[in-house]
C-alpha cells in the first residue's frame, strides 16, 4: 500500500516513473558508437577494417572543416582565393540547433575516399547526417 502511494506521488509530482528515461539524459558513448557502427555497416562499410574515433567535443570535425577552408581555385579569375573556414552547422544545416556527436570511421589502410562521418543526436540516437569520403 505504501509503495502504491509513493509511486502515485512520484507520478503526480514529477510526471515520471522511477527509472524512466529522462529527455535530459544523454546517450552514453558506447550507445552512440553502437548506433554509428550499425549505420556504417548498413551503408556497406566494413567497420572491422576501420579505425573508429568518438570525436570528443567534435574537435576533429571542426579542425577538418578549418583545414578545408585554406583556398580554392577560381575558374573565372584563374587564381587561388582564400576559402573561409566553416563550422559544422554551416557545412551541414541538418546539425543546426542539435546536440550531436560526430563519429569518424577511417580506413586502417590508406584508401581514397574510404572514410565516413556519422552525426548522432546525443539525446535521441537519431542519425542526423552521414558524410562519406569521395
Amino acid at each position: 500500500m505504501l509503495k502504491t502511494i509513493l509511486l502515485s506521488l512520484m507520478i503526480a509530482c514529477c510526471g515520471v516513473l522511477p527509472g524512466a528515461y529522462s529527455q535530459s539524459e544523454k546517450l552514453t558513448q558506447d550507445k552512440i558508437l553502437s548506433i554509428s557502427v550499425a549505420k556504417a555497416k548498413g551503408l556497406g562499410f566494413d567497420t572491422e577494417t576501420m579505425d573508429i574515433t568518438y570525436d570528443d567535443n567534435n574537435a576533429k570535425l571542426k579542425t577538418h572543416l578549418k583545414r578545408i577552408g585554406v583556398s580554392v581555385y577560381d575558374e573565372r579569375t584563374k587564381t587561388w582565393v582564400k576559402d573561409p573556414p566553416t563550422s559544422p552547422e554551416e557545412e551541414y544545416p541538418e546539425l543546426k540547433g542539435k546536440d550531436y556527436q560526430a563519429v569518424y570511421f577511417g580506413p586502417k589502410d590508406t584508401v581514397l575516399g574510404g572514410d565516413l562521418w556519422i552525426f548522432v543526436d546525443r539525446n535521441t540516437g537519431e542519425v542526423l547526417r552521414t558524410v562519406a569520403g569521395q
